[in-house]
């Protein structure tokens, strides 16, 4: 495979979009565009090294694991940084988020990797088994590789001994290099090749046996031999057999102690037999599929992913291959009932029956890519006499069907390989389940990462993705760093989106946590139901047609206080309801502390859906205020919304942004239609604008007070009353001296 790769700086700044309705212009950020060394073994020290743009002022790495910690921060102008990173003993293995955090500001994440083995640096010349570089067995090598340069190891291990490699390079986010690895005898011959294996996303698995003992090779380099410059990688040569997939796929959800032992399967059949503890499990950070944890026996050099799950599950019997002799699952009962099993040979169809009732709804959900199996697989549903429904993979990586029983009967479900392939390793877990309505919570891209700075506030826009889960939802924060608070204007709400707002005290702590984002079905007082969570994937590496390769699964939502900032911001209240068809004036006021005098741009999120505005507006000089004209369409959402103002400027050289209180807008039915005329006004002069008004179908009965709103600085009015039968209203304009001059 030679897919068009973009790695994670890339692949960001492709991915920019606007802010949830808001119009935010993207702020010139903190950057970590690359690290060096991209990970260390378990139990080291290493002097990391950090390279990007509006780095100077470093204070801390931020990592989103634990087990990992920095030491002696040091900038080094505003492109590199400087740290001491331990790695604990018993660091969670495989990638671990770091952030920059600097005075300013929170960076993008980069990866880091923690493994098993000692590290050893790549030293050239070595593109030819006469130069190979002489390694040890049982070691991680790090590595680069630009175009069509070629890096190879020599290797010495007994006779018979198995042995393999696996190579971590688009897994690491940075690299442009889609690794092929091969094992080669000592007289150079390919004893196996290894390319695009679906355990490591991509990434490449070789093993094979030295036949005459000695030593053997190790030859990594592009697939196409077209690496980006300077394309890294880290390269585990042990020996031994590598586990691929495990008969049993599940662990019980809140898991304590261990679970049940189960047989590890690699290229050639049973390994043995591993048992998962809880302390070794991790939410799938590297497979970003909600739901599962990652698992890495202690023979692996690579993580096997298993679903968090508690349902009754069997194993499949075979024969299931007939349309007429499909395998009976147990009743589905309250929960639902799940089936592993695997395709164990080109050719096979595995078959299930299932008893349902009519009108019964149930979602029938295959477990396989995301578990990291081969099996690309499609699944077909029939009922007694009908005609099969087939169901592929085309919205993710599995199939997912959600099935209306028409009538009572027996249902045969059909696990099937899309090209026929199989083998031990095509396993498969089928969860069959009633529906049950979900939701989680979402971040834009510009919002992965949170900088609050002291005594302001940050807006937060948080989308929900809604899985039949209707009504109102609410936002709550917790873990958040000493003294921040967080809170959701408005409360909660029924669409698919809130602004949340962060607020630092004026002494909190500099620093930054991993906060957790709860989603909430409001209750009574402090009995409010949690029913989501944060659940965001951050792109790692794209591939062709844009299909996500990596990714990176974020359940906190990074926050650090940094130091003040010279300005503030507010958002006056609209002096009246916005009506559908009409136009509203609302005023956003900058403040500059004295020797500030930055330009200041400013805009408004949270509009309700139907109305538009400006994107942004820029303050330069002595202009401190701007007016934003509020649009409401005919179709306009009707009630109150929380929108708040937002202001950014450039310090430190960093784009910085905070957000106002929260003002209420009020969009309404139209009572009244009105025409005015075109008016004009002298300086110091006085004239009449003239309105037509007419009475809006259903408008109450009685008096109205009539007003002019957003009239130019300077110039004055007074409000009318529109009795019943009157259709015109005339208004004395008053124009002081300071009048400004033009069309308004």
């Amino acid at each position: 495979m030679r897919a068009m790769l973009q790695t994670l700086r890339f692949a960001r700044a492709a991915a920019l979009a606007a802010l949830l309705a808001s119009g935010a212009a993207a702020a010139q950020s903190v950057d970590l565009q690359r690290i060096a060394p991209h990970g260390a073994q378990r139990g080291t020290v290493v002097e990391l090294e950090l390279r990007g743009r509006a780095l100077g002022g470093a204070r801390a790495l931020v990592f989103d694991r634990t087990g990992v910690s920095a030491a002696e921060v040091t900038s080094e102008g505003g492109g590199r940084v400087r740290a001491r990173v331990t790695v604990a003993p018993d660091a969670p293995l495989g990638p671990h988020a770091v952030r920059v955090r600097t005075a300013r500001g929170l960076s993008d994440p980069l990866l880091f990797h923690v493994g098993a083995l000692p590290v050893v640096p790549e030293a050239e010349p070595n593109a030819a088994p006469p130069e190979a570089q002489r390694v040890p067995l049982g070691v991680t090598v790090q590595g680069s590789i630009s175009g069509e340069d070629i890096d190879v190891y020599a290797v010495e291990a007994p006779e018979g001994s198995r042995v393999r490699a696996v190579a971590e390079a688009l897994r690491l986010g940075v690299s442009g290099l889609d690794p092929l690895v091969e094992i080669l005898d000592a007289e150079g011959a390919v004893l196996a090749r290894g390319d695009d294996a679906v355990l490591v996303r991509r990434d490449a698995i070789v093993e094979a046996v030295v036949p005459g003992g000695g030593v053997f090779h190790v030859r990594i380099r592009d697939a196409a031999r077209r690496a980006r410059s300077g394309s890294s990688y880290r390269l585990h040569i042990d020996a031994g057999a590598q586990p691929l997939a495990t008969a049993s796929l599940a662990v019980p959800e809140g898991l304590e102690g261990a679970a049940p032992p189960r047989m590890l399967l690699g290229a050639n059949g049973p390994l043995g037999s591993a048992t998962p503890w809880a302390r070794d499990l991790e939410s799938a950070s590297g497979a970003a599929v909600p739901g599962t944890v990652t698992w890495w026996p202690d023979v692996s050099l690579a993580p096997l992913v298993l679903r968090e799950s508690s349902l009754p599950t069997v194993r499949e019997v075979e024969p299931n291959d007939g349309r007429d002799a499909p395998s009976a699952l147990p009743a589905l009962g309250g929960s639902g009932v799940a089936v592993e099993g695997a395709l164990s040979a080109p050719g096979d169809i595995d078959r299930f029956s299932v008893e349902l009732e009519k009108g019964q709804t149930v979602e029938v959900s295959l477990w396989a890519r995301r578990l990291r199996s081969p099996l690309d697989a499609l699944l077909s549903i029939q009922g007694e006499g009908g005609r099969a429904k087939y169901t592929d993979d085309d919205d993710g990586l599995d199939p997912v069907e959600r099935f209306t029983a028409k009538q009572t009967g027996t249902y045969t479900i059909g696990v099937i390989e899309h090209l026929r392939r199989g083998g031990p390793d095509h396993v498969y877990r089928l969860e069959i389940t009633p529906v049950s309505p979900r939701v989680s919570a979402r971040l834009p891209s510009e919002a992965k990462q949170i900088a609050v700075p002291r005594g302001r506030r940050a807006f937060v826009p948080i989308g929900f993705e809604r899985g039949g889960l209707g009504g109102p939802l609410g936002v709550a924060f917790s873990d958040l760093p000493e003294g921040v608070a967080g809170e959701v204007p408005g409360g909660a709400a029924r669409g698919g989106r809130v602004i949340a707002l962060l607020e630092a005290s004026d002494d909190a702590p500099l620093g930054a946590t991993g906060a957790r984002v709860s989603l909430l079905r409001p209750g009574e007082g402090e009995d409010a139901d949690a029913v989501g969570a944060l659940e965001e994937p951050l792109l790692v590496v794209r591939g062709r047609n844009n299909a996500a390769l990596q990714e990176h699964l974020q359940t906190r939502l990074p926050v650090a206080v940094t130091e003040s900032v010279p300005l503030d911001v507010a958002a006056d209240p609209p002096p009246a309801p916005l009506v559908r068809r009409g136009k509203q004036s609302l005023v956003v006021r900058a403040v500059r502390d004295e020797g500030f005098t930055a330009p200041i741009t400013v805009g408004l999120v949270g509009l309700p859906a139907g109305v538009r505005t400006q994107s942004s507006q820029r303050l330069e000089g002595d202009t401190l205020e701007a007016t934003f004209t509020l649009e409401a369409a005919s179709d306009a959402a009707l009630g109150e919304a929380p929108v708040i103002a937002w202001a950014q400027a450039t310090i430190d050289g960093v784009g910085v942004r905070i957000a106002s209180e929260a003002v209420v807008l009020e969009v309404a039915r139209p009572v009244l239609a009105l025409e005015a005329k075109r008016a004009l006004v002298e300086r110091e002069g006085e004239a009449t604008l003239a309105v037509a008004l007419e009475r809006a179908e259903g408008a109450p009965e009685g008096d109205f007070e009539v007003a002019l709103v957003g009239l130019p600085h300077d110039v004055e009015s007074e409000p009318r009353t529109l009795t019943a039968g009157e259709t015109a209203l005339s208004f004395p304009l008053r124009a002081g001296p300071k009048a400004p001059t033009g069309l308004h």
